[in-house]
């Protein structure tokens, strides 16, 4: 084999691994206000009741809000994205580059997009090939009446952070 045809083939297997994560079904987590609750493939719960459905965030309740935060049980639940009151981004882990603990409430501008973006289901895993990658491990922590709860990133086919997720997070930082 060529070296020509080795670059073409190693450059058609890069697009058709990138392409693979790209796609892929996405399922809105919702509740409704009644208690006939049903768990989807992706780990969203929906209701359905006649009544107003509410977007939920995939947790794992905290005993303390601080970074990292004291993990309460290992047990994976869903709250309410109407019931947090603050996310606070944990300093992400870079080396020599830091970054700062960001807290963003409710009359932040940046809230709502990094709600609907944290409250997106993880797609579906490929089969596919993948791009092999590191995240850079994010921690968020939503704070709400009933306590606090370090929030599941969805990740894409891949089992890479979401984009839109990555997008709303750097923003809520500043960057």
């Amino acid at each position: 084999m060529t070296t020509r045809s080795r670059i073409g083939a190693c450059a058609a297997l890069l697009v058709v691994s990138v392409s693979a994560c790209s796609s892929g079904a996405k399922n809105q987590p919702t509740a409704a206000t009644s208690n006939s609750a049903t768990t989807t493939e992706h780990g969203a719960t929906t209701t359905t009741t006649a009544g107003s459905q509410q977007r939920l965030l995939r947790v794992v309740r905290v005993t303390r809000i601080a970074c990292p935060p004291q993990i309460d049980a290992s047990a994976t639940t869903t709250t309410p994205v109407g019931t947090v009151r603050a996310l606070s981004l944990c300093p992400l882990d870079m080396g020599r580059l830091s970054s700062n603990l960001v807290t963003i409430t409710t009359s932040d501008l940046q809230f709502s997009a990094l709600i609907t973006a944290l409250s997106s289901p993880d797609e579906a895993r490929t089969r596919e090939a993948c791009p092999m990658y590191a995240d850079v491990p994010q921690i968020v922590i939503a704070e709400t009446a009933d306590g606090a709860y370090q929030v599941s990133i969805p990740t894409d086919a891949c089992g890479h952070y979401q984009r839109d997720a990555l997008t709303a997070l750097t923003q809520a930082r500043g960057h």
